[in-house]
């Protein structure tokens, strides 16, 4: 073998070499998670008018009611949930304005994944999921 071909053999190695190592760290920042960052107040008091609950259930109901006052909620279909996130936040103080979302065990991906998406489409930059809890189950089944 003559100089020449040596070089080309070396050259095209090297190219191999590189192309797998590239594969293999795209790969590997491809198959990380994001991280998700949960903002946890310091204190846990919030005012009634900065937390709002929306509660999920089957066939597309959505129930939401502000702060603790559980009765004092209100049906609504996705499209008036957006109008109701808008004018609430104005209302709020925006800093501590937080949406809980509470879906029901047997609600659908896509029904929470259409309330997350109204809460990007309002620029609502607080919220979180959580589980019904037995009083709001109680209360909503009086309601319905």
């Amino acid at each position: 073998m003559n100089k020449k071909t040596i070089f080309i053999l070396i050259a095209v190695m090297v190219c191999i070499y590189l192309i797998g190592y590239l594969i293999i760290a795209v790969a590997d920042s491809q198959s990380k998670a994001p991280l998700l960052l949960v903002d946890t107040p310091k204190d846990s008091t919030h005012q009634v008018g900065s937390v709002m609950n929306v509660l999920l259930f089957k066939q597309n109901h959505i129930y939401y009611y502000n702060g603790t006052e559980t009765g004092k909620g209100k049906s609504v279909s996705l499209e008036e949930l957006g109008n109701i996130l808008t004018t609430m936040k104005r209302s709020a103080d925006s800093a501590r304005f937080t949406i809980i979302i509470k879906p029901a065990k047997n609600v659908s991906y896509k029904n929470l994944s259409d309330v997350i998406h109204q809460m990007a489409t309002h620029d609502i930059l607080k919220f979180a999921t959580a589980d019904i809890s037995d009083g709001e189950k109680e209360c909503i089944k009086n309601i319905q």
